[in-house]
């Protein structure tokens, strides 16, 4: 692969809404990210791609003191080796505590991804924006080496989640972040306003489910292709371009309180 050459070579990150509403469907969901992260590194079309891939499963709990985040919840592939076990940092500590690093995130095991897939329960609501935020702060490889790919998976449209005007009003700001980021999105999720201006950014696709099981029965087969002819060509544009600065945690993920129970408190912060 020539130098500097984003053909072949991307890193794709599932945001994945695991909230109580996602029950009927959780195991649909699971199913066809697993046949479709098999579809990409199975396929002789893309044999010899550079593929890294990580999720993020997110769930969000409403209490008296506000809006808190389950630890558990933010759940992503790697169990580091440098904790003891039960006591590995969370997607959170991982991105915004310097002292736990970012080592662990992304992985090319395809059997690693699916075993850690697996174990995702639903619970509590969701702050579907929230979680694609922290999803834009993966340490990605050089966007003029790579493609950055978010697969975003809902069952309800935003209007019915947590938090929902602080993160419409967030909207413009998250475009302008994945563009800057260079990031293409595929957004999987019932009809929502919301959704539609957030497809407004460039490389953005939107398909519309039924809410509730809708996603069970997603065929993945658009997204693969999709994803396969935009990662089969290089990006000469991105040659030698300095990327632009983008802000860390817009949700000020960095000073997130933990409660003694260990949920992260969003907005004692």
């Amino acid at each position: 692969m020539a130098s500097g050459s984003t053909k072949g070579v991307a890193d794709v990150l599932f945001c994945i809404d695991a909230s109580n509403s996602m029950a009927p469907c959780i195991e649909g969901v699971k199913s066809n990210v697993t046949g479709f992260i098999d579809g990409l590194s199975g396929n002789p079309n893309y044999s010899g791609w550079d593929l890294r891939m990580d999720y993020v499963a997110h769930s969000a709990l409403e209490r008296t003191t506000g809006m808190v985040f389950k630890e558990v919840g933010w759940s992503f592939c790697h169990e580091s080796v440098n904790f003891p076990f039960g006591q590995q940092p969370d997607v959170i500590d991982s991105l915004y505590l310097p002292q736990v690093g970012q080592q662990k995130l992304f992985t090319r095991s395809v059997e690693e991804f699916r075993t850690a897939l697996d174990k995702v329960e639903p619970k509590g609501n969701e702050a579907s924006l929230v979680a694609l935020d922290v999803c834009l702060d993966f340490p990605w490889r050089d966007a003029a080496q790579c493609h950055r790919v978010v697969i975003f998976l809902t069952d309800q449209p935003l209007e019915d989640g947590a938090l929902v005007e602080a993160q419409v009003e967030m909207l413009d700001t998250l475009i302008d972040k994945i563009q800057a980021l260079k990031v293409m999105l595929f957004i999987i999720a019932p009809e929502s306003d919301a959704y539609d201006r957030l497809a407004e950014a460039d490389k953005s696709e939107y398909e519309e489910v039924g809410e509730g099981g809708g996603l069970s029965g997603v065929n993945f087969h658009k997204v693969l292709e999709g994803i396969g002819k935009s990662v089969s060509v290089s990006i000469p544009t991105l040659q030698g371009m300095p990327e632009a600065p983008v802000e860390k945690g817009l949700f000020k993920q960095a000073s997130w309180t933990i409660s003694t129970g260990g949920d992260y408190n969003l907005e004692d912060s």
